[in-house]
């Protein structure tokens, strides 16, 4: 009997875990968890409500519209439109997308943006700008993201004339799509009539993460409690702290 109590002693410490008592802390302090866990899900919905600000992206499609006769394109068919838009497509929309986003031409389409709507208005940050293109389609994506959707809608606006404009001067980034800007060979038009919106937020993320960390609270709540109190409640525990087994005891005494 000795031998098999102190066979099953070894095999728990070699565990790390007790699972009966884990079990039995768990049953034990239930209401701590759930009240925890429900009152981290309120903390984390009102910090959604009060701190966390959708953010708006606006969001246009827009084409080349280019000169093709002054471009070298002497990698293409004559008369084969489809090869044309591709080489073209290839050639100019990664230099594109570093111009749109280069301070060059930041700093122009704010100019624009605080004649138009003022000094206080604000100003477009590279940051919220974003392009995206497929690799053989002339047409590709702009948009604008802010915390205020008119916001996104005005400097997309913007965002998008400027890029029409001539640009003075020599810039390193972007320099050839600048070269046909200034050339008027380029001319980007926009393919619909208003912008898109979408808005996203973080609400959900921060919910599930605050319910978490509420339940996480409960249970580190639970196991200081558990710890540091020495009385013994349950026979598992006994036969844990003398290394002898319990031979009878009474569960429960009705008054």
């Amino acid at each position: 009997m000795e031998e098999r109590l102190q066979t099953n002693t070894v095999e728990t410490e070699k565990s790390g875990v007790d699972f009966v008592t884990v079990l039995n802390v768990l049953r034990r302090f239930w209401i701590l968890l759930v009240v925890t866990t429900i009152l981290g899900l309120a903390a984390g919905v009102v910090y959604a409500k009060v701190k966390d600000k959708p953010v708006y992206t606006a969001r246009e499609s827009v084409m080349f519209i280019t000169n093709v006769t002054k471009l070298d394109m002497s990698s293409t068919t004559a008369g084969s439109s489809s090869t044309n838009n591709a080489t073209l497509a290839k050639k100019y929309l990664p230099d594109l997308a570093v111009y749109l986003k280069s301070d060059l031409f930041v700093n122009r389409a704010n100019e624009a943006y605080k004649q138009e709507y003022g000094e206080n208005a604000g100003s477009i940050s590279s940051g919220g700008i974003s392009i995206s293109y497929s690799e053989n389609s002339l047409i590709f994506s702009i948009s604008y993201s802010d915390s205020e959707e008119q916001v996104a809608k005005n400097k997309l606006k913007v965002l998008v004339a400027s890029s029409n404009e001539t640009i003075q001067g020599a810039d390193e980034e972007g320099s050839s799509i600048q070269g046909l800007i200034i050339g008027e060979d380029l001319e980007l038009k926009p393919t619909q009539n208003f912008p898109t919106v979408s808005v996203s937020t973080r609400a959900a993320r921060i919910t599930v993460i605050a319910t978490v960390l509420g339940l996480i609270v409960g249970a580190a709540i639970a196991a200081i409690i558990y710890l540091t109190d020495n009385t013994v409640k349950n026979r598992y525990e006994l036969e844990n702290l003398t290394g002898s087994s319990v031979i009878a005891y009474i569960e429960d005494v009705k008054q």
